[in-house]
């Protein structure tokens, strides 16, 4: 039900919710470089932009600057060291220099007129004079580093250098200079403010010849680029520099940088439309990193190994040496997609959204009322349900980068209307004293192209109606005491109390849209165990929508409920049998990038819809059985979000008890980022279960009577302290309300919510980029009568690459020893499997053994296609795969589904290697010799021995050298004992394992 009874009146019937030892372990080598600041207080920056001058747009873009640069820190590397204040023209609030550990300023300089220059007016000079001798640090970017000659000495202590403008003997009376160039900038010294600066080309506004200390102590030269002299020839001239000096003896350190270029915007934000970022027109990634040290040096922190790092960087993937195939080497270029801009996405949507002036709005609808005046689309904030601006034309703008899912929407057009940010509904109390009134956003309802939020406001049902008759709030007779905020949207007061929903509302789509599907062929590289079917998606449809298909949930009856990635989510019916007619139904829109869905059963058999987007898990109902969904509750609204870009909810699963479970990425400035989050069954509580985690876009809930009952699975992505893909297994039973206090520890510093950021909980298991590249969900094959066909891995768990497009068996053995995970195992692509798009969901169709799953195109998979929809079916072909697996201290035992051939016991059939990792800040690893951890390559462990099992299904290696070990692989390619189906199929060995326990010495076959 709906979490207030303000909505009680809309629904009859929703459905409730159901009732409710010897071998160590291992962890890798770490990195530790660059830590010290970890138990170091935020430092406060103050960024302050000059005032609007005549400069054309694109350059001396002063408050968007400042906006970027804010950005930029708040999701660096660093961003949780920093507390970011910004400020257009000098701080309203008379303290925020005297809190500041660094100022920044971009603004004009006072040549033409000293009252230009935000630090010349009044007594601000001496303002930051005080600033600087309690240790506060200066950043002075281009124009504003035109100081007077009066204040030369102070500026040298300041600042360490300015724009001469008056000691000059030329018509202007300058002594220093400028040229527009486009030169090679060279890095001069091995500083902090350099550290990942590169000598790149800039074409930029440089000033030049400019006034330093006499005494250079302290003082630094860090940029040098070639510029022109009166004569005709060119010169090295300084145009950045820092400066260090302790302010008195035994007291604090003043640290300032100065950078005469910044001219233009473009160097520093916003890429250009074929996506390259270095080459003169577009971002500069050495400028960026630049300005973003100089800032962290002057406020008095470390600058991080390779310098300050921006959250694209932190989560673009490298292009490595050992790259398999052509889409590992792609990069940004590769990755922009305009057709999100032509995709029609219905009457609203959901998002985190950029005005034009760069403000955020974080829990967002955007709606579009055909016809209305004075604007024909508007942006309702729903956290404080207040309409917050009105705009004609287009009705949002979308980035193409990163196929669309990357960067925040933008509302299409100027506003023609707008309410500031401060702008609050308030209630009248018995007194008539008007008060800021509570909002809770309750839901979306939807009448064929019209809309209507309803929200709780001091307790009381008010309702925003967008529809003929234009935009208005409306509530009944009991609201009459509350306010909207002044020039918005009118309130208007019922005689009566909010009407129901229509019992029939409208739809909005035309269909269905019906497809077929493509019955595959046995895999020959698995026997002819598995085949992979495909069911064609509708990728030309009349709303140009996307299908990067991105959750996947089924109903009792057979029905799928399929999310895709850029707001939709559709009705898929016709997956049971031969695929001969599939019906496509649009029967969601507008969500907020949802990459998880799931179908919950009631104990009375009702099928309960949810997505999961950026901002909520939404609960879907249909009213009238039409195949649309009617009503978009909010059913829990409380994570924490920043408008991130790569700051995604990933997955959607549900344990027997109906309490919801997905992982979240994001900078850890918010109480879920990096975490495993739970939402009770009822939807009213929050939690989180483990922190820690990158980009984990994996996630299973293993069922009773499977391999590790109970638990849930997290896999992470490769990345910055993630050397390789990780497979987590934790207990949801140690939920807790506050992420500090969450038990286990993934190990992704950024999101530690901690600040042990080194000690972690190592992974079950870890995968080379051999068998996944970046990792999608498990589940499990199912037990019992309906998993009969799957053998002796009936309960096994699939886990899913989003990176490889493959499906690959995980065999686990539980471990029961202090400090080791609850299991360690080994993974084993399915020899063969391929499908079209980077799998990430999959679910077991009701009553079957038949495994469906979904995917999506995005940055570097393997993907052919936009999204798929695919059956991974079994044969009555015998299975030939690895069963299980265990570690002794002597070697590795394994089961097999079929019976071996002799050749199996021949030890040269066999190779086993293993290799470790570096954990660091870098993204990835080199897979590292663990006899030499600083030498690239494998250790050779030989197979001295095999012993065949009597029933010729079991194989044991005997390996004296085996040891706990990040990474071990088994290779062999074996034959099956001939049977009916055929005479020596092949048996392909190819398991990825990691030993965290070695157990007892084997005692041979039989033996307990």
């Amino acid at each position: 039900m709906f979490a207030s009874a303000a909505l009680s009146v809309l629904l009859v019937a929703l459905p409730a919710p159901p009732a409710l030892g010897d071998g160590g372990t291992v962890d890798p080598p770490v990195a530790r470089g660059g830590e010290s600041d970890a138990t170091i207080q935020p430092r406060t920056v103050l960024l302050i932009a000059g005032k609007d001058d005549s400069h054309p747009p694109g350059t001396h873009e002063y408050a968007a600057t400042v906006r970027a640069l804010a950005d930029y820190l708040k999701d660096s590397n660093v961003g949780e060291r920093l507390a970011i204040e910004t400020a257009v023209g000098w701080p309203e609030d008379p303290t925020a220099l005297s809190r500041a550990d660094c100022v920044f300023l971009y603004s004009a300089g006072g040549d033409h007129d000293e009252k230009d220059h935000p630090l010349l007016v009044g007594d601000r000079w001496k303002q930051l004079e005080t600033a600087a001798a309690r240790g506060c640090g200066v950043v002075l970017l281009h124009w504003s580093t035109f100081l007077p000659d009066r204040l030369d000495a102070s500026a040298m202590k300041v600042v360490g250098g300015r724009f001469d403008y008056e000691g000059g003997d030329g018509p202007r009376g300058w002594e220093s200079r400028i040229d527009f160039a486009e030169p090679t900038v060279a890095v001069t010294a091995s500083h902090p403010v350099t550290e990942g600066v590169e000598p790149h080309a800039l074409h930029d506004e440089f000033y030049h010849h400019l006034a330093f200390p006499k005494s250079k102590a302290g003082w630094t030269p860090l940029l040098t680029a070639p510029l022109p002299e009166d004569d005709g020839t060119t010169s090295e001239q300084t145009v950045a520099w820092a400066l260090e000096r302790a302010v008195n003896s035994g007291g604090p350190t003043h640290r300032a940088v100065g950078f005469t270029g910044g001219h233009f915007e473009r160097n520093l934000s916003e890429a250009d439309e074929d996506g390259e970022r270095d080459d003169g027109d577009g971002p500069n990634a050495d400028h960026r990193r630049f300005l973003l040290n100089a800032i962290v040096w002057a406020a008095g922190l470390e600058v991080p190994a390779g310098g300050v790092r921006t959250f694209d960087e932190l989560w673009t993937p490298v292009s490595r040496a050992d790259a398999m195939l052509p889409y590992e080497t792609e990069r940004e270029p590769d990755w922009f997609d305009d057709r999100v801009r032509r995709m029609d996405p219905g009457p609203f949507y959901f998002s985190s959204l950029t005005l034009p002036d760069g403000e955020k709005i974080l829990k967002g609808v955007a709606i579009t009322v055909p016809g209305a005046r004075p604007a024909e689309h508007l942006l309702v904030d729903t956290l404080t349900g207040v309409a917050r601006c009105g705009w004609g034309g287009r009705f949002l703008e979308h980035s193409d980068r990163r196929f669309g899912l990357i960067e925040l929407p933008k509302v299409g057009g100027q506003c023609v209307w707008r309410l500031p940010k401060s702008a609050r509904w308030t209630v009248e109390d018995k007194d008539g004293t008007r008060e800021p009134a509570a909002v809770r956003y309750e839901a979306l309802t939807a009448d064929g192209p019209f809309v209507t939020l309803h929200f709780t406001i001091a307790e009381e049902p008010v309702r925003f109606v967008a529809d003929v008759a234009g935009y208005r709030f409306e509530t009944g007779p009991d609201g009459a005491n509350l306010s909207p905020p002044a020039d918005g949207p009118m309130l208007r007061v019922l005689d009566e109390p909010l009407p129901d929903l229509p019992t029939d509302p409208a739809g909005r789509w035309d269909g269905p849209l019906v497809t077929a599907g493509q019955l595959g062929e046995p895999v020959p590289e698995t026997g002819g165990a598995f085949v992979v079917d495909t069911v064609e998606l509708p990728f030309e449809n009349p709303h140009e929508a996307l299908l990067y298909l991105s959750g996947l949930g089924f109903t009792p009856d057979g029905t799928a409920y399929v999310a895709a990635a850029h707001g939709d989510v559709w009705q898929v019916k016709g997956l049971g049998g031969d695929l001969s007619e599939i019906e496509w139904r649009r029967f969601a829109t507008g969500f907020y990038q949802p990459l998880g869905l799931t179908v919950r059963v009631s104990p009375e058999g009702e099928a309960e819809i949810f997505a999961l987007g950026r901002d909520r898990i939404t609960r879907l109902v249909d009213v009238n059985d039409d195949g649309e969904a009617d009503v978009y509750e909010s059913f829990n609204a409380d994570l924490d979000i920043l408008g991130q870009p790569h700051a995604y909810a990933m997955g959607l699963e549900t344990d027997e008890a109906g309490n919801f479970y997905f992982l979240k990425s994001g900078s850890g400035q918010t109480k879920q980022g990096g975490c495993l989050v739970q939402v009770t069954a009822d939807g009213t509580e929050m939690n989180v279960v483990a922190t820690g985690f990158r980009h984990p876009n994996g996630i299973g809930f293993c069922p009773d009577g499977c391999s590790v009952a109970g638990l849930l699975t997290a896999a992470d992505n490769e990345g910055n302290w993630v050397p390789a893909t990780p497979l987590h297994l934790i207990d949801p039973g140690v939920a807790v309300s506050d992420a500090t206090a969450a038990e286990y520890y993934a190990g992704f510093v950024p999101t530690a919510h901690r600040a042990a950021a080194i000690a972690f909980d190592p992974p079950a298991l870890w995968m080379p980029r051999a068998v996944c590249t970046s990792a999608g969900g498990q589940c499990w094959v199912p037990c019992g009568r309906q998993g009969e066909s799957w053998g002796e891995l009936a309960g096994a768990m699939l886990h899913l690459s989003f990176g490889r497009c493959t499906a690959n068996l995980v065999l686990t053995e539980s471990l029961h020893v202090s400090g080791a995970p609850r299991a360690q195992g080994a993974a084993m692509p399915l020899p063969g499997v391929r499908f079209l798009a980077g799998v990430c969901r999959g679910r077991f169709f009701p009553d079957s053994a038949d495994l469906w799953v979904c995917g999506l195109d995005g940055w570097q998979t393997a993907a052919v296609q936009d999204g798929c929809l695919q059956r991974l079916r079994r044969t009555e072909a015998p299975l030939r795969l690895p069963t299980a697996v265990r570690a002794h201290r002597d070697g590795l035992e394994l089961r097999f589904a079929t019976e071996l051939t002799d050749q199996a016991a021949d030890p040269s059939a066999w190779r086993v290697e293993a290799w470790t990792y570096l954990r660091s800040a870098d993204y990835g690893s080199d897979e590292l010799r663990p006899s030499d951890p600083e030498t690239e390559g494998h250790d050779l462990w030989p197979v001295t021995e095999v012993s065949l099992s009597p029933d010729r299904r079991g194989a044991f290696l005997s390996i004296p050298r085996l040891e706990p070990v990040m990474q071990y692989s088994v290779t062999a390619d074996l034959a099956a004992a001939p049977d009916e189906h055929a005479d020596a199929a092949p048996v392909p060995v190819r398991l990825f394992g990691t030993i965290h326990h070695a157990g007892d010495r084997w005692l041979g076959w039989g033996a307990e």
